[in-house]
């Protein structure tokens, strides 16, 4: 069972209990106390069962919903379930000042589903081989770093076309994707790219325009790849954000700051 605590109606978090329930059964509530009031209920029907949960997931919306007080609580009935925090876009302060709950698995609302299946799959088959929301409650975070450094990359074929409007975004980009064996080159804002055979391209968006603004140059980008792979960078984008980024040609949309591995798997074809 997977203890879900949080509001499931926004609009960033209406895919987590789908995705959850594809794993296992969920015992869904809106805040700590009534999940609390709910695991004890399911104690007192099933006093020789096991109701306790394996897993708990934290949907938080924005910093300090779910104060550190009201996790103790939780965790004094589970004792030995990871929790999962999913950040909704309006959690991003918390993350970058690293004042978040101590003890917890973080992610992104728009990287949750990516990474649930395979840790989940390993957590179900007692792996512990980059099975990194397995760390205990007191692995640091150099250790889950150190723990997801063990992952080998993908590597690629063929050239990607870098869109981003300063040199040091496409460097970065570019020794990403060198990396893993792709060429790169880089096109500047306003320019109309023309590109022959197979292409794969990413976006990076300039943090200091607008979305909006930006949505025209993407679409010349996703063009001139004709049908390969188009990945966009946001940083913390919201879900109209990552809708019109699709509806502008991209495949993918990953959230800055991002994984490495999350950026190469997104570019094969």
């Amino acid at each position: 069972m997977i203890l879900l605590v949080g509001n499931l109606d926004r609009d960033e978090f209406r895919a987590v209990r789908p995705a959850l329930e594809a794993c296992d059964r969920c015992l869904v509530a809106e805040t700590p106390a009534q999940a609390i009031g709910l695991l004890q209920d399911a104690r007192k029907r099933q006093p020789a069962g096991n109701p306790e949960p394996e897993w708990i997931v934290l949907a938080q919306a924005y910093p300090g919903q779910f104060p550190p007080h009201d996790l103790d609580r939780l965790r004094l009935l589970a004792p030995l379930a990871p929790v999962v925090v999913v950040e909704g876009p309006w959690s991003a302060g918390q993350w970058r000042a690293g004042r978040g709950l101590a003890g917890v698995h973080r992610v992104s609302w728009l990287d949750f589903p990516r990474h649930l299946a395979d840790q989940w799959h390993r957590f179900r088959r007692g792996e512990t081989r980059n099975a990194e929301w397995m760390l205990p409650a007191t692995a640091s975070e150099e250790e889950r770093i150190l723990l997801a450094a063990q992952s080998p990359l993908p590597r690629g074929q063929g050239p990607v076309i870098i869109g981003a409007a300063r040199f040091d975004s496409y460097q970065w980009i570019s020794t990403v994707c060198r990396y893993a064996g792709l060429a790169t080159v880089w096109c500047r804002p306003g320019q109309q790219p023309r590109l022959d055979g197979h292409w794969a391209a990413v976006f990076d968006a300039d943090e200091t325009a607008s979305p909006q603004s930006q949505w025209p140059q993407l679409r010349r980008l996703a063009a001139s790849v004709q049908g390969g792979p188009v990945v966009v960078l946001l940083g913390q984008p919201r879900p109209e954000d990552c809708r019109h980024a699709h509806a502008a040609g991209a495949t993918a949309v990953l959230n800055k700051p991002l994984a490495i591995d999350q950026l190469l798997a997104a570019l094969q074809p």
